[in-house]
């Protein structure tokens, strides 16, 4: 399911542009570098993030962090990050990820008129060794070698900004993806992009800047690795669509998604898409290994029906359908592995591992189920509450073996906030926002932030008592819009706890003028 992470991006409220052109002093570019989009933008997605030179923002991506700092999933907007670098003298902000990055190099390239937008890709990759394809690794057990694998985000929101690349041929205009997001050194600084969509989705990984990172977070193949004892790998499949779905943003005038991907990729299998990827590993640092002239037909289909409807803290139940697509009989050996996992695709601490010994006749399926209590993942559960799953099956005859890996999020409470539809402006009004704790935790060190640009600025309101299962917060806040809004404005909120994170929702709210109310100004 793809939800909406409301996120306020206001481009004109102080500070903003001040900071923005004070950043693009300190990235040392020259008055005529200024009239360059590609080298505004490569100067600003490096001083977004504080790996070099102190940017904006630090990131960070762990279970613990420390108390005197904002986690990244507090966030509702990029003025309050802007605000805080401002008056602390400039020092990197903690933290963010990488919406909020993304989020707050919109503001930035907005305020000095570059259409931008945020992009979100689903099932991102993050090719580590510039092989171009997705390399996961397993032992000639079925355990996976976490450590060794590239790492597939369940969600990488980055950036495009639209203009001209007069340092490239042509037909490369248009949108440009860049990235904030510190994950690879472009250049030697912690930068991407931009990329353009056209190059991108042609394969053309030659051309600047960065287009083969790109390319493999949307378009690279998943390959999956058995490492034996010796050290020498082998390929066990090849899967040409695992990554690189949905990827969405925005859609114009409304708040509904819209979806780009076909501007990134052709369709995942078709004849063009094919010629690009096999294009694409010329240039790839595993090109020797020539996998696309390997056999690596599939005899195993695996369906994974992840416990999602469980709710965080209960009980859940992970059934694997197998199904032999082979013509004869199949005695395998089937592990089953849970762990605690990031947004990231960074795995955690193990929860579980089971293992299965079945022979399944031909084109006849069976499903292992593997029950796991909420006891076994309470200590070690990462806060988002997602968890990665690998399954392998060994055929025990010939020794081959097959794999995938899925990742779910458990159910998490609801927050509501319940506010008139219409409000008039320069009157106060009060918004009150419900959280129900239906799990069985009992939540500590909780925080609601809201905000709304126009409305309120940015406040966090601290909750001081634990939350046992069962209890219901209300906390309200005064909303005083400045003028009436045509389009209305949104009012964000989001619930953090020690327990449980990235819980949030928003209102659409009409601001119309007061009836006394003869100023004709509004927007």
């Amino acid at each position: 399911m793809i939800k909406k992470i409301p996120f306020q991006l206001t481009d004109f409220d102080d500070p903003v542009l001040d900071v923005v052109l004070q950043l693009l002093l300190e990235g040392g570019l020259s008055d005529v570098a200024c009239t360059s989009p590609v080298s505004v933008i490569r100067c600003l997605s490096s001083l977004c993030n504080s790996c070099d030179n102190n940017g904006v923002l630090a990131g960070r991506w762990t279970k613990e962090y420390p108390k005197d700092c904002t986690v990244p999933w507090k966030w509702t907007g990029s003025v309050a990050i802007i605000k805080e670098y401002h008056t602390n003298g400039n020092k990197p902000v903690r933290y963010g990820q990488c919406w909020v990055f993304s989020g707050l190099l919109t503001t930035m390239c907005r305020c000095l008129g570059i259409p931008t937008r945020s992009v979100t890709n689903f099932d991102s990759a993050h090719d580590t060794d510039s092989s171009m394809t997705i390399d996961s690794h397993w032992d000639e057990d079925g355990e996976p070698l976490e450590d060794m694998n590239d790492s597939v985000w369940n969600f990488h929101v980055w950036n495009e900004s639209w203009f001209r690349r007069l340092d490239l041929p042509e037909g490369n205009d248009g949108w440009q993806a860049h990235d904030a997001t510190p994950q690879e050194a472009s250049e030697g600084i912690m930068r991407c992009g931009p990329a353009p969509l056209t190059a991108i989705k042609e394969g053309h990984v030659y051309l600047n800047f960065d287009i083969p990172f790109v390319f493999g977070e949307v378009n690279g193949d998943r390959v999956q690795w058995v490492v034996k004892k010796d050290g020498t790998m082998e390929v066990s499949q090849i899967d040409h669509s695992a990554v690189g779905h949905y990827i969405s943003t925005k859609r114009m005038g409304s708040n509904d998604r819209e979806d780009v991907t076909n501007l990134y990729k052709y369709p995942d299998g078709s004849e063009q898409e094919r010629r690009v990827a096999k294009f694409v590993n010329r240039y790839s640092t595993r090109r020797k290994q020539n996998i696309y002239k390997l056999d690596t037909t599939k005899v195993l289909n695996f369906t994974v029906s992840p416990p999602d409807n469980t709710l965080i803290g209960d009980d859940m139940e992970i059934k694997v359908a197998v199904k032999n697509t082979a013509d004869g009989p199949l005695k395998l050996h089937l592990t089953v592995s849970l762990v605690n996992a990031y947004y990231t695709g960074v795995a955690g601490s193990r929860v579980k591992t089971q293992t299965f010994e079945e022979t399944i006749k031909a084109k006849d399926e069976k499903i292992v189920t593997m029950p796991v209590k909420g006891t076994e993942y309470h200590d070690g559960m990462n806060p988002e509450g997602r968890f990665q799953l690998y399954i392998s099956g060994k055929n025990i005859d010939s020794g081959s073996m097959e794999s995938t890996q899925i990742s779910f999020v458990l159910k998490k409470p609801q927050l509501v906030i319940q506010v008139p539809q219409t409000i008039e402006a320069k009157e106060e009004t009060e918004a009150t926002i419900v959280f129900k704790n239906t799990t069985q935790l009992v939540l500590t060190q909780a925080e609601i932030a809201v905000e709304g640009s126009g409305l309120l600025a940015p406040q966090t309101i601290d909750i001081s008592s634990p939350i046992k299962p069962g209890d219901e917060v209300k906390k309200t806040v005064v909303l005083r819009p400045r003028k009436p809004y045509y389009w209305g404005r949104e009012l964000i909120a989001t619930f953090t706890s020690k327990q449980i994170v990235d819980i949030e929702t928003s209102a659409d709210i009409k601001v119309i003028r007061q009836n006394k109310d003869n100023d004709s100004d509004s927007d």
